[in-house]
């Protein structure tokens, strides 16, 4: 996703979800964010209702929230670190470097896969209405994230690197 498109992806959902009551959210930029690389901590310093958690590493928060849902605004690292858990998972789409089609039709049978952040919210309120199915089927997880052979697969690539040179 371009930088532009992103901080606009990011500053939309930043309002809307400033403006959701009786819900608690938090907002975990990554762990060495500062002004420099983090576009949106200007506006994260103004939301009133989003608890921001600097300098906290994704397994942390997960151990002392356990959050229901759970929104990555582009395919990154933190989908890996959530996929397994038992939470709603919301991704955003990344146009510039799309899933192939069939990873993708895995993927949706997992997160709540979005295009836009209108359809994001709309999402986002049928959650929180406890209106929106639940999507726990491992099938892209155990493929793509976390393979039952992972040790033998990463032993024989390495097998492989230092067999050919």
């Amino acid at each position: 996703t371009s930088p532009h498109e992103l901080t606009s992806r990011q500053i939309d959902l930043l309002i809307y979800l400033d403006s959701l009551k009786n819900v608690s959210v938090y907002v975990k930029p990554y762990i060495f964010s500062d002004y420099t690389n983090c576009s949106v901590l200007p506006v994260l310093d103004k939301m009133k209702n989003i608890k921001v958690l600097y300098g906290m590493k994704m397994a942390d928060f997960f151990k002392k929230w356990s959050p229901k849902g759970i929104l990555i605004e582009y395919p990154s690292q933190p989908l890996a670190e959530t996929i397994s858990l038992d939470a709603e998972i919301f991704l955003m789409n990344d146009r510039i470097l799309p899933y192939d089609s069939k990873v993708l039709d895995l993927l949706k049978k997992r997160v709540h896969f979005c295009e836009n952040t209108s359809i994001l919210k709309e999402k986002i309120n049928l959650f929180l209405e406890n209106k929106l199915e639940k999507k726990r089927d491992d099938e892209y997880c155990n493929r793509y994230v976390h393979r039952k052979d992972t040790e033998k697969n990463i032993i024989n690539f390495i097998n492989r690197i230092v067999n050919h040179q």
